[in-house]
């Protein structure tokens, strides 16, 4: 079975969070909506203390004081939401509802797994550019090399052409 790379799999979870987001009715959902639809993992809701926490940080200072809540997969949608956050792609709106901003749609139609792949075939063609230009730049080194030792060679020969014709000045 094959690894999932971490970036693909973080800029996947990233675009998959902002997807849900802009295709909900209200463009907001609950946390705990969120944390199913990206996990598929409708098990049990996540408990929280505080029904209307301020910003992202907040609401997983809620969620982790559980022990038993401090999961990977809770540990994971924290750290993207803090970073959609941070972006200001999405707020927290109350009772723990997350609601995509503007921007957040905006960077929704870039989308940042397609930004990467973007950028990674474009650093690959820029290599594969600059592959072919040294492949071609050492034949053309070669080819004016022995163009140039072949016009010494003939100049050398044509000198001594010059100077070694004998000068006849005999009269008929």
């Amino acid at each position: 079975m094959s690894q999932i790379d971490p970036i693909i799999e973080t800029l996947s979870l990233l675009d998959k969070s902002l997807d849900y987001l802009i295709n909900s009715d209200t463009l907001s959902l609950h946390f705990n909506e969120l944390k199913n639809k990206l996990f598929n993992d409708s098990t049990k809701d996540i408990e929280l203390s505080q029904s209307d926490n301020n910003s992202v940080d907040e609401l997983f200072n809620d969620i982790f004081s559980k022990q038993s809540q401090q999961t990977k997969n809770l540990t994971k949608i924290n750290e993207v939401l803090l970073f959609l956050e941070t972006e200001k792609l999405i707020r927290l709106i109350e009772q723990n509802h997350i609601r995509i901003t503007y921007q957040g749609i905006i960077q929704h139609s870039k989308g940042y797994l397609n930004t990467y792949n973007l950028k990674k075939s474009n650093a690959q063609r820029l290599q594969n550019v600059e592959d072919v230009q040294k492949f071609h730049l050492k034949w053309m080194t070669i080819l004016t090399s022995l163009i140039a030792v072949g016009t010494l060679v003939a100049s050398i020969y044509y000198l001594f052409e010059l100077f070694s014709v004998r000068f006849c000045l005999c009269n008929k």
